[in-house]
C-alpha cells in the first residue's frame, strides 16, 4: 500500500516545488485516504460508523501520537481555520514518513525499496 502512495508523495513534492495548489488539491485526497486505509488495514480496525472511523484510526495509534498530528494538519481538522493547503500538504508527506516508521517491520524488501524512495522524494535521509 505505501508503495502504491509513492506516486501520490510524488506529486504532492512537485506541486509544493511549483506553488501549483492543484495538483495538491488532486493528489492529497487520494494520499489522505490511502494513509488511513492502510493503518485501519493494518490496526484491524473494525469500523464502527463512516462517521467516526478516522477517529478510530488515530486512537489505533495514539491520539496525540506524531502520526496522529500529522493526520489531523493533513485532513485540515488540527486548526480548521489557520490551516492552509499548503501546510495540509506538508503534514501529507509527513504522514507518510509516519506511516512508513510504523509499518518498517512490515515492510517486503520491494516495498522498502520504494518507501526509501519516497523518502529521499520527500528529503529525509
Amino acid at each position: 500500500m505505501l508503495g502504491a502512495l509513492c506516486e501520490e508523495v510524488e506529486k504532492i513534492v512537485s506541486a509544493l516545488e511549483h506553488h501549483d495548489l492543484y495538483r495538491i488539491a488532486n493528489a492529497l485526497p487520494s494520499l489522505a485516504a490511502g494513509l488511513s486505509q492502510a493503518v485501519a488495514v493494518a490496526r484491524g480496525i473494525l469500523v464502527e460508523t463512516e462517521n467516526r472511523w478516522l477517529l478510530q484510526v488515530e486512537e489505533s495509534v495514539g491520539a496525540d501520537s506524531p502520526w496522529s498530528r500529522a493526520h489531523q494538519k493533513m485532513l485540515g481538522i488540527d486548526n480548521p481555520s489557520s490551516t492552509t493547503i499548503w501546510d495540509r500538504a506538508q503534514a501529507g508527506l509527513r504522514c507518510y514518513l509516519e506511516t512508513a516508521a510504523l509499518f518498517a517491520d512490515f515492510l517486503q524488501p520491494g516495498d522498502g525499496r520504494v518507501v526509501e524512495l519516497a523518502r529521499r522524494e520527500i528529503g529525509v535521509r
